[in-house]
């Protein structure tokens, strides 16, 4: 079981995983906690992450070392945040809970430290 986080930051952690992590707006919050469900039982733990502005750096950066792999739910929301290098990415290609557990699951299917891999253009 992951602890909680060593520190406090703005973005809310709705869901802890260590196999990839899902960022999306509150909005997308319930699609995407299914999706990690969904993903769970496929055998990947995967961490809901809201959104917050402004865009919450330190808790973004504990899920990058963590999972080394992030899924965001738009390009906006992507180009908001700085991912640190080696950081497998993938934008979802929309907003369904079929959406962002076919994201999380193709990031699963990256060689490690692949630099990025989108989806739909969007945002």
């Amino acid at each position: 079981m992951l602890e909680d986080l060593p520190f406090t930051g703005t973005m809310r952690v709705v869901n802890k995983g260590v196999d990839a992590a899902l960022v999306v707006r509150p909005a997308y919050t319930e699609a995407a906690l299914r999706a990690a469900k969904r993903c769970g039982v496929r055998g990947v733990s995967t961490a809901v992450l809201e959104a917050a502005d402004p865009p919450d750096l330190r808790t973004l950066e504990y899920f990058c070392t963590l999972t080394g792999k992030l899924a965001f739910s738009d390009r906006a929301l992507l180009e908001a945040h700085a991912v640190p290098a080696g950081t497998s990415i993938l934008v979802a290609e929309g907003e369904t809970e079929a959406d962002f557990s076919n994201a999380v699951m193709s990031l699963q299917r990256l060689p490690e430290g692949q630099p990025f891999l989108s989806g739909k253009e969007k945002g």
